[in-house]
């Protein structure tokens, strides 16, 4: 290959992957992003049901509540993959005793997640329910072993003839 041809097989691969970079379509939605936005959508609903009331002051929006008087919380936005932008009113769980507002905690390095404050009983976590059946295989073991023993009780009075 001449000097030339190269420089124009060099020039034609670069344009190449270079339009198709900027042109490849998606099949598919990113899952992951479309459920994170549902959960962000219905934390946002729980939020306006607990009773929170955005205030804009100085172009800045933060959130009060009835039942913290005098109190002011910060707002956090965040953007949907359709655009639509969501607030939260956002507290440390010391700061929400009644459990109300929401909390950004680490997840991993670098990544966090908005959480909800209210308080969630242990028996209702997964590691609890799992817990409890486990406290109940124990019962039915312990019945067990007790019906077993009274068997064996009664076996013994009896002598053996033969």
């Amino acid at each position: 290959m001449d000097l030339k041809t190269k420089q124009t097989h060099k020039t034609i691969m670069t344009t190449i992957y270079q339009t198709t970079v900027d042109v490849m379509p998606k099949c598919f939605p990113d899952i992951y992003l479309a459920s994170k936005d549902t959960d962000m959508q219905n934390l946002q609903q729980e939020m306006i049901d607990n009773g929170w009331e955005p205030e804009e002051t100085d172009g800045v929006i933060q959130f009060t509540h009835n039942a913290y008087k005098n109190k002011i919380y910060p707002c956090h936005t965040y953007t949907t993959l359709t655009g639509e932008k969501l607030m939260l009113p956002i507290s440390s769980q010391l700061d929400d005793p009644k459990g109300l507002a929401c909390d950004i905690q680490p997840i991993a390095s670098g990544y966090s997640t908005i959480v909800n404050n209210e308080w969630v009983s242990y028996w209702d976590t997964r590691k609890g329910k799992r817990r409890e059946k486990y406290y109940k295989y124990l019962d039915a073991r312990e019945k067990k072993k007790e019906e077993i023993l009274e068997e064996q009780k009664k076996t013994a009075v009896i002598p053996n003839i033969f």
